[in-house]
């Protein structure tokens, strides 16, 4: 029979309108979601053409034309399964039974939407290979759907809607149920929630899924470190990351970050020591970091050296711990934790009488830390006002107290203008970023309403009442609590706004 001839057609005709009648809604949906789009899809590319048809619904319908040999199914280079019309069944729909136009241009519309996704997800790479909080993308079709998934359930994520980033992130994992990088951010999503069991059965899943994926491998650490307090499972995930990408600066940061709180300091400073000597080629955030670390390294190598009354180690500790601190400010990586870390520093190394008699010691660690403050324009010591900074029977006392209270507030009612001047200038600040970031809260001074959030990249940031988006959420800040968060900018550094609970629904 001539398939182009009349008799043909009506044959055909005759056979398509029955099967018309026996099909369902769902059937039809998808036989013109096909012939509109007039090309094979993916079941992923017809969720999204269809995305009122449950996945549920498109499974059984796609099953059902398959075994009516009108759909005809196929395997990708990537083992997806393709969708097609058979050319019988086009050629029908073409003739006799159309789309109408409406439902034509809204699947055009979604197609062009699909082809803006591919497009941009061709063209972008992974700037910072360990950014938590970049889309990882597969290269077959599914997977960048999915990504756009994930990509929305971040969004969410950093707007505090838990509920809905896990929605998004459910949808992507439904396309592409044996993706590490879907069950990766599962797991971030999980863990701001402090949902830590399915937060810990997402990332193992994940790294079960990729177990040489070095983005997974690194969050994974950085939640049993972090969340878990697990710094021996940590340790041994950042030593097998240090395997796989044996030159990358933050998983060696992360694990000597590791043996520090190991107790392993030894180890750790020579891992310091390998990075500071490239540190300036990093991006900042890792700098910070760096820097941070190596610093309270040998903070602890004093305070252990001094246990141990090796005392000219301590002080050869005390003094590297303040000259890793003057090149970060040298080299303006210095935000208001480094700050924080230079008090800290300075309070341990001039807390012990048994090397404070030395006056050429004591005099050299004054000497550098009014050249930090003095590099760091202006820094001023986060000391108690009224506190001895070191024992009074140091040997030249009174002048060593007198050159520290220069270096910090000078009494209470100026710690309170301070405070204030802070908060104004804070309260509209100038975002470095509309991103949001991510973190817990730290500890809170309800003197003063002032406190400090460290981020999922161990960042630590000041923030204030002021700077909470809700204030009346500032009675439930405690140590611990998930936030969100934007980094603003005054005259003291980056600090923490527009701070919001994480909101935890099911």
């Amino acid at each position: 029979m001539n398939p182009k001839g009349e008799n043909f057609s009506n044959a055909l005709s005759f056979c398509f309108e029955n099967l018309f009648e026996k099909f369902g809604e769902e059937e039809k949906i998808v036989i013109y979601c096909l012939v509109c789009a007039r090309k094979p899809l993916t079941i992923a590319e017809i969720h999204f053409l269809l995305p009122a048809l449950t996945d549920q619904d498109a499974e059984i319908a796609l099953s059902a034309l398959h075994n009516s040999s009108i759909v005809l199914r196929e395997k990708t280079e990537g083992n997806s399964l393709e969708y097609s019309l058979s050319d019988s069944a086009s050629r029908f729909l073409n003739d006799k039974s159309p789309p109408t136009d409406v439902f034509f241009r809204n699947i055009q519309l979604k197609l062009r939407e699909l082809r803006t996704i591919y497009t941009k997800e061709s063209k972008k790479e992974a700037i910072y290979d360990y950014n938590p909080y970049f889309v990882r993308v597969e290269s077959n079709r599914d997977g960048m759907i999915a990504a756009n998934y994930l990509r929305s359930a971040l969004n969410f994520l950093k707007s505090g809607d838990i509920g809905n980033a896990r929605l998004a992130a459910h949808e992507a994992r439904k396309l592409t149920q044996n993706s590490s990088e879907v069950w990766r951010i599962c797991g971030l999503i999980e863990a701001q929630a402090q949902e830590l069991y399915k937060a810990l059965s997402c990332f193992e899943h994940a790294i079960t899924l990729a177990p040489l994926s070095r983005i997974t491998i690194y969050c994974y650490g950085m939640f049993l470190f972090s969340d878990m307090d697990d710094f021996e499972g940590a340790l041994e995930q950042f030593e097998t990351l240090e395997r796989v990408d044996p030159s990358a600066s933050p998983a060696l940061t992360a694990k000597a970050m590791c043996l520090t709180r190991l107790g392993r300091l030894a180890e750790a400073a020579v891992i310091h020591e390998e990075l500071l000597k490239s540190i300036g080629e990093r991006e900042r955030r890792w700098r910070l970091t760096g820097f941070d670390q190596a610093v309270e390294t040998y903070r602890r190598l004093f305070v252990l050296d001094c246990d141990q009354k090796e005392y000219i180690l301590a002080k050869s500790h005390a003094k590297r711990s303040l000259a890793i601190l003057m090149d970060a400010v040298k080299r303006s990586d210095c935000d208001f934790k480094m700050v924080k870390k230079l008090a800290k520093v300075v309070i341990t190394v001039l807390s012990k009488s048994e090397i404070n008699i030395d006056s050429q010691y004591v005099e050299s660690i004054i000497d550098v830390t009014e050249e930090i403050c003095k590099f760091g324009n202006g820094i001023l010591l986060t000391l108690d006002h009224g506190t001895d900074w070191l024992p009074k029977n140091t040997p030249g006392f009174e002048g060593y107290q007198a050159r520290l209270m220069d270096l910090t507030f000078k009494n209470k009612n100026q710690i309170m203008l301070e405070e204030k001047k802070t908060s104004s200038a804070l309260r509209l600040p100038d975002l470095k970023s509309q991103d949001r970031e991510f973190g817990k809260i730290h500890n809170i001074t309800e003197i003063g309403h002032y406190g400090f959030i460290v981020s999922s990249n161990g960042d630590r940031y000041f923030t204030h009442l002021t700077f909470m988006r809700d204030q009346a959420e500032w009675s439930l800040c405690v140590p611990g609590v998930p936030v969100s968060f934007c980094i603003g900018q005054n005259e003291k550094g980056p600090c923490a706004v527009d701070v919001c609970l994480m909101v935890q629904s099911d």
